[in-house]
């Protein structure tokens, strides 16, 4: 095993971890020291990667530069620039080697004497050490991770959250698949009216494919939230830690109570929202295609595009009526809290019957707002999906007005043939 070597006498005012916080810095990394007991160091070096490890001598520092972990080793990055895969057993000899090396060499003698067999004096002497070191802490440990303030693709591309999403997406989309194939078999069998019994354990086993896809997309999607979850809040964390008076010195405390608040609406309803919003363009991908082939044939296709739009119209208005009435909410609660902090001026500058008077105008217009806002909630999550039912069957009878060859007319020949 080989070690990568810096100077730890380049600058004696900062310490080692200020060094290393500024080494990484334009890399757009952040440093976390972690510390353990020597028992625990195994799982620690398998939950840390990337990470520095260092076992300092008098004149120099020696690190180890952990990149990722894989099977049941952990990949190093050596010297030449190579990556090497070692246990983690190895990783904590070279950095316990300083405490260890004087109790092998008694360790060593002590196994002879007793008897015990060459193939087993490695798992011996591991116990043993286990034993005699369990109180040591073990520090100089350094976890790399991107910074919250990085873009956040790039974060997500560190994540590895792609992989997450083509797994979603290919369950999901397979998912589909086979619920197409299986409507489309039981149909041809109803219509056909012949269910032999190689049409039906076709269908029991596409019902029975379909079971592991079920249970794989909802656990990628979760998965995904979380994660994506906890990046979200860290980088809201991050910002907040880092902004500066003079950006909300004119805000009041009822502001950054709503802006808390609106925080918290962000974490939980944009995940879902997006989540949604990624199903209905899958959903969508694969009925175009199916309804052109279908009964309806290019014109409910097109139907079903006119009112994919007219949805997105009824979106956009919905997201401007809930922007206006999300002002009026957090400038309702900025209000309220600047006059519970300062009602004893109120009580003082101001007559009773003028004390709730902007209260009652605030309150209508947010009132206003919301009904406002519900009506377009109304519209987009009522009217319209449920309108395409309606609408749908309209194309269908527009291609049967026409005298389509196509699907329909395939179906009732079919059933006055039957």
């Amino acid at each position: 095993m080989r070690a990568l070597e810096v100077d730890a006498t380049a600058d004696a005012a900062r310490s080692l971890g200020q060094q290393i916080e500024f080494a990484v810095a334009p890399l757009e990394l952040e440093v976390e020291p972690r510390g353990v007991l020597y028992g625990e160091l195994d799982r620690l070096l398998w939950q840390v990667c990337p990470a520095l490890l260092d076992a300092a001598d008098n004149q120099r520092s020696e690190f180890i530069v952990l990149l990722a972990r894989r099977w049941r080793k952990l990949v190093l990055l050596a010297p030449d620039g190579t990556r090497q895969a070692v246990s983690p057993q190895q990783v904590r000899r070279w950095l316990c080697r300083t405490q260890e090396s004087p109790l092998i060499a008694e360790m060593q003698s002590l196994l002879g004497r007793v008897g015990i067999e060459p193939n087993q004096r490695a798992r011996a002497q591991d116990a043993i050490l286990r034993e005699r070191l369990k109180t040591l802490w073990v520090e100089n440990i350094w976890q790399l991770r991107p910074s919250p303030g990085t873009s956040f693709w790039r974060q997500l591309q560190r994540a590895r959250m792609h992989w997450l999403l083509l797994g979603f997406v290919a369950s999901y989309v397979l998912l589909y698949v086979g619920w197409f194939l299986l409507w489309g078999n039981l149909g041809s069998i109803v219509i056909a009216k012949n269910a032999d019994l190689n049409a039906i354990a076709f269908l029991v086993l596409l019902i029975f494919i379909l079971v592991p896809f079920r249970l794989a997309a909802p656990w990628f999607y979760g998965t995904l939230s979380i994660r994506v979850g906890e990046l979200v809040k860290r980088r809201l964390l991050y910002g907040a830690l880092r902004l500066e008076p003079e950006e909300i010195r004119h805000q009041g405390t009822g502001q950054l109570l709503g802006r808390v608040i609106e925080s918290e609406a962000i974490e939980s309803q944009a995940l879902d929202g997006s989540a949604f919003v990624f199903m209905g363009l899958i959903e969508l991908v694969m009925t175009i295609p199916i309804l052109i082939v279908g009964a309806g044939g290019w014109s409910q296709a097109l139907v079903l595009a006119v009112w994919v739009g007219l949805t997105l119209v009824v979106a956009w208005q919905y997201y401007q009526a809930r922007s206006q009435w999300t002002r009026a909410r957090m400038g309702i609660t900025h209000d309220l809290v600047e006059q519970m902090v300062g009602y004893r001026t109120r009580l003082a500058q101001q007559s009773c019957e003028e004390w709730h008077r902007d209260e009652e105008r605030a309150l209508d217009e947010y009132h206003t707002l919301a009904e406002k806002m519900d009506c377009r909630m109304a519209l987009l999550k009522s009217v319209m999906p449920r309108g395409w039912s309606v609408v749908g069957l309209l194309g269908l009878h527009i291609r049967k007005l026409k005298g389509s060859d196509g699907g329909y007319l395939r179906i009732e020949q079919c059933r006055s043939s039957a």
